[in-house]
């Protein structure tokens, strides 16, 4: 997808080229399984159809899923030079329709479980997004250091403890340490959108959810410097592929496999640095 000048687009252009490889590769899996948990995936899959049919534009389709998210959600800014959050675009493109995402408390010591604790820190309500599809760290530094800041981490390890995270709360039967657990609710998502804000993962190309048997790979990567977004895309055989809608335009440019990439060389791409992973859920 190329870049449009005027209505700044790469928030878009990169999350959408990484999302019309995956449905050329599986446009049977995205028929089947992913369109049928996210609607607007069905919409979206339409509109990819005509561009591999030649009979529309990649800048055409990109205008026309942008006018569609923007007319659903005003608050994505579509048009103009101000830019938009590149995240917002990917919650609402990835959100499935039903949410699938549960939280509890548990007692680390006894048996005491609560759907909900009134926690006076609001802070930690949100170290997690209430999505079914994304999981990021909150900015404050303690927060950080907790979840592995300054230490390395494969992305396994960090799903594993965002999705069990200590509190400051104290069990009202023992007076033990209270957890946050997050686990979803029969199966995962089609698509999980990783935002590892001020960590240096180990990459892994495909990861389990800790709480099932649901195994996601990894699609693409999402890059940011400068107010811009650009992307890798990482195709079903391994293949990795860089797209910067202004650089490379309507095309994306091959790089290695990824047997041959370092753990360095996932972080950076350019001078742009990792800012978000994207895993499919394999069917």
């Amino acid at each position: 997808f190329p870049w449009d000048s005027v209505n700044y687009s790469c928030a878009y252009d990169s999350i959408l080229t990484v999302l019309m490889a995956v449905h050329r590769d599986n446009v049977n899996v995205w028929n089947e399984h992913i369109s049928t948990k996210v609607a607007l995936l069905q919409s979206v899959g339409e509109v990819f159809d005509q561009v591999q049919s030649n009979s529309l534009s990649p800048r055409h389709a990109r205008d026309i899923i942008r006018d569609m998210l923007g007319t659903l959600h005003t608050d994505l800014g579509c048009h103009g030079s101000e830019g938009t959050d590149g995240y917002l675009v990917a919650h609402y493109l990835l959100k499935p329709d039903v949410r699938r995402l549960q939280k509890e408390y548990a007692c680390k010591e006894c048996d005491y479980v609560s759907a909900w604790i009134k926690c006076k820190n609001t802070e930690y309500t949100r170290t997690i997004k209430e999505c079914a599809w994304t999981f990021s760290l909150d900015h404050r530094r303690d927060h950080n250091k907790g979840m592995g800041m300054h230490r390395k981490l494969t992305v396994s390890q960090w799903l594993s403890i965002c999705m069990e995270q200590n509190t400051n709360r104290e069990c009202s039967s023992c007076g033990g340490s209270i957890l946050k657990n997050f686990s979803y609710v029969g199966r995962g998502p089609p698509f999980l959108y990783l935002i590892p804000r001020l960590i240096n993962l180990i990459m892994e190309t495909e990861i389990k959810l800790p709480d099932g048997n649901d195994r996601y790979r990894l699609c693409g990567v999402i890059y940011f410097d400068n107010n811009h977004f650009v992307s890798r895309i990482v195709d079903k055989s391994g293949e990795i592929w860089y797209h910067d809608g202004i650089k490379t335009g309507e095309s994306v440019r091959y790089e290695k496999n990824v047997l041959n990439i370092s753990q360095a060389g996932w972080q950076k791409v350019k001078n742009y640095r990792m800012t978000a992973l994207v895993y499919m859920k394999i069917f």
